[in-house]
């Protein structure tokens, strides 16, 4: 693991020729990093959630305002979702009824057609069912 390296003296304003890196590897000292304590740690922790905070709180702010047109354009999808389910709803209701009216007035006939329907699906599945292992 390398060790930060800090110059032997101070750089200071007024030597403006010590902001440059040093020219020799004599100039240059070892310095170790001092491991943190438990109150620096705790602190340290104690400041990074205080930013996280404000980074989530901010993040919400700008998510909130970039999203406020894609849900209501959602609302209004779902509102006209909600109106063709209740019209197709409304449409099966009325075929429901129409074709219970059919079957109270003429039972014989109305058997026959769902006889017949029955026949001419059967028949096309066993047709097709029939081609394919052909």
């Amino acid at each position: 693991m390398a060790l930060p390296l800090q110059r032997e003296t101070e750089l200071t304003d007024k030597n403006p020729s010590l902001t440059e890196p040093p020219s020799k590897p004599s100039d240059l000292k070892i310095v170790p990093i001092q491991p943190y304590d438990a109150k620096t740690s705790s602190y340290m922790a104690d400041l990074a959630a205080e930013e996280v905070e404000i980074v989530l709180k901010q993040a919400g702010e700008t998510i909130s305002a970039a999203a406020e047109p894609l849900h209501e354009f959602g609302e209004r999808l779902v509102r006209s979702y909600d109106g063709l389910v209740q019209e197709a709803a409304l449409a099966i209701k009325s075929q429901v009824k129409r074709l219970r009216r059919h079957a109270e007035d003429d039972p014989v006939r109305f058997l026959t057609i769902v006889a017949a329907g029955a026949f001419v699906v059967g028949f096309a599945l066993r047709f097709m069912t029939r081609s394919r292992h052909a």
